[in-house]
C-alpha cells in the first residue's frame, strides 16, 4: 500500500484495516507493528495483575479495557467519563470506539504503553472513479468486507 504523508512525501507501508468510520474515514495498522501479538498474549494470559481503578479514571488515561465481542482485554485510551460507572473509550491499536463499565478497565501497566498501532487515515483526493466506488457503490460496505 502507499501512503502519502502530511508533508507529501509517500512512503510504502503493508497495512491492515482494522476499523472502518465512514467510506472517507478508517484505520489501519501497520505490518511493522509486530508487538501487538506478544502484548494481546501477556494482557489475557491472566499473570498480568488486573487491579480494578474503580472510579479514578479521566480522559488521556492510558488502560487495558475488555472488548464486548470477544471478551479479550485490549489497550485503550480512555475519551471521557460518560457518568461515574461509564468510559468512553477507544481501543488504541484498532481505532473503534466503546462505552463501557469501569469495572471492565484496568490501569495499562508502563511495559504495555509502546506506541499506538491504530493509524487514522482519510481520503484526501478523490477522481470521479475513486468517488463512484466509496459513495455509489457503498464504499464503507466494501472497505468493511476488508476487516477481519
Amino acid at each position: 500500500s502507499l501512503l502519502r504523508t502530511h508533508s507529501n512525501k509517500s512512503i510504502e507501508e503493508d497495512i491492515y484495516i482494522t476499523h472502518v468510520e465512514d467510506p472517507w474515514t478508517f484505520y489501519c495498522q501497520l505490518e511493522r507493528c509486530a508487538d501487538l501479538n506478544s502484548i494481546s498474549e501477556s494482557l489475557n494470559n491472566g499473570t498480568q495483575a488486573k487491579s480494578p481503578c474503580g472510579q479514578l479514571f479521566q480522559a488521556g488515561d492510558l488502560i487495558s479495557a475488555v472488548y464486548s465481542e470477544d471478551s479479550l482485554w485490549y489497550r485503550a485510551v480512555v475519551k471521557e467519563k460518560t457518568s461515574d460507572n461509564l468510559l468512553s473509550i477507544q481501543y488504541i491499536d484498532y481505532g473503534n470506539t466503546s462505552v463501557i463499565n469501569v469495572d471492565q478497565a484496568h490501569r495499562l501497566p508502563e511495559d504495555f504503553s509502546i506506541s499506538f498501532c491504530a493509524v487514522s487515515l482519510m481520503v484526501n483526493t478523490c477522481n470521479e472513479s475513486c468517488y463512484y466506488v466509496l459513495v455509489r457503490n457503498q464504499g464503507s460496505v466494501y472497505l468493511f468486507s476488508l476487516v477481519d
